[in-house]
Formats: C-alpha cells, structure tokens, sequence
C-alpha cells in the first residue's frame, strides 16, 4: 500500500486501486502516518519554484518495478521474492522523493540559508539507502548477496545495524561464500567488542571447514580469554575435521 500512497495523493490512481487504499487508510494508523509525511513532503516541493530534478529519475524507479514485477511473475521465484521486493520497492519509493527534496533544497540554499535543513535530508537518504542494503541480503542467489556485502562494506561509517546484518549472514546465510564474503567483511572490525565475540561464537556454529580454518587465523589475531575456551573446544570436538583441529592447536598456541 505505501508504494502507491504517492500516486493516491497525485490522484493518478485508477477507481479499484484509489478504493483498496482509502480502505486500507480506513484501518491502519501506521499508513496513515504516512501519508501525511509524504503529503508533507510533497507541499513543500509544491510551494517551491519550478525547479525539478531530470524525469529521468522517476522514469528508473518505476523502469525498476517493471523489471522487479517481471522477475516475480516466474513461477520458480515468485513465493521467494514477493515480501522483499515489495520492501525494496517501498523503500526505493521514498528515496525517490527524498531526493527529489534533496534537490529542490539544494537549490533553495542558494537563496537562502537552509544548511540544517539539508543535512538532515541527507541522513534521512543515507539511512534508506542502508534500509535497501539490508533488506537486498534476502536476495534469491548468493551472487547477488556477496555483492551487497560488498556494497554494505564500502560505507564510509560502519554502524549498528551494518554489523548486525553481516553478523547474521555470517552464520545463517545458506551459501558458503556468502558466509565466507560475511566473515571477510567483518574482518575490518575484529577489535570492535561485539564483532570478536560475534566471530567466537560463530566458530562453535560453523560447519564448513572452511569456515572453521578462517575464523581460526582470524581469531589468533586478536588477544581475548575467551578465545583459548573456543579453540580447545575444537580441539575435543570429535566430529571436527583433523585439519581443522591441527589448525586450532598451532592457534593455540600462538595464543598461549
């Protein structure tokens, strides 16, 4: 319903859809809420003088639905992608009148001093753009979930929820190299509290030998009590692989 709350206020909807959200208005406080921040929004874009950002920037966003609505009419895929796509596409949709703000208070600071005004614009934007990230690592194939890592990764300030996304990939992604790419993420904050505990942890839920070998030399690294307990664990572990024990002694010992 949020998706179209933009086009409802523009009153560009069709009858069916313009009643299926004023029923929904009807019931749901959340959505209400909404509407009137984008009604919001969208007044201040009105009451400023003709300046607009290219067409070109809505044409991509609804050129993106159109490509995202084609993907889930497959049938293979449709059940997997429907609940995050339609958080990508509500999200996407206020990043782009977000923008579209950013723009028009761009060129009102010209004018006049709106220097506040814009600054908290800009981290209204960059915490959607973050909202996009996490909710594109449900995507359906690793490849695209190591490239959002990646994305996630390039930030230029690591945050909460950033951590906390690589975190959970970490140990519950389904694909090994999504892990492993999770793992090598996280690696820039080893010294961070919660991420050397988190990579602890982890050690005692991975499987993979892989897996187990690069927490291992990651964790030799760091100097914490807690990581003797996590490597001797290995080590008595029976149904741990020899390498991987061999791997947790000479740990050990460095640590010792």
């Amino acid at each position: 319903i949020e998706i179209l709350l933009i086009d409802y206020l523009d009153e560009t909807l069709g009858d069916e859809e313009k009643q299926l959200v004023a029923e929904h208005l009807s019931c749901c406080d959340k959505c209400k809420e909404k509407l009137s921040e984008t009604k919001n929004l969208l007044g201040l874009i009105d009451n400023q003088k003709q300046v607009l950002p290219s067409a070109g920037l809505k044409m991509n966003f609804y050129q993106m639905l159109e490509e995202e609505k084609g993907k889930t009419d497959q049938p293979s895929e449709k059940r997997e992608l429907t609940v995050s796509m339609r958080k990508l596409i509500s999200i996407a949709a206020q990043l782009v009148v977000f923008v579209a703000l950013g723009v028009l208070i761009g060129w009102y600071s010209g004018q006049k001093s709106s220097q506040p005004e814009l600054a908290q614009l800009n981290q209204k934007i960059d915490q959607l753009s973050q909202q996009v990230h996490y909710a594109s690592l449900n995507q359906p194939t690793a490849s695209q979930r190591i490239k959002v890592i990646n994305e996630i990764n390039s930030a230029e300030q690591v945050n909460e929820k950033m951590l906390d996304a690589l975190i959970n990939t970490m140990n519950g992604d389904e694909s090994v190299n999504v892990r492993l790419t999770a793992i090598y993420a996280l690696s820039d904050y080893k010294h961070v509290p919660k991420v050397k505990d988190a990579f602890i942890e982890s050690l005692s839920l991975q499987s993979d030998p892989l897996l187990q070998v690069t927490l291992i030399n990651l964790l030799i690294t760091i100097k914490d009590s807690k990581i003797k307990p996590a490597l001797k664990d290995i080590i008595d572990n029976e149904q741990i692989d020899s390498q991987v024990k061999e791997q947790a002694k000479q740990g050990l010992s460095v640590q010792i």
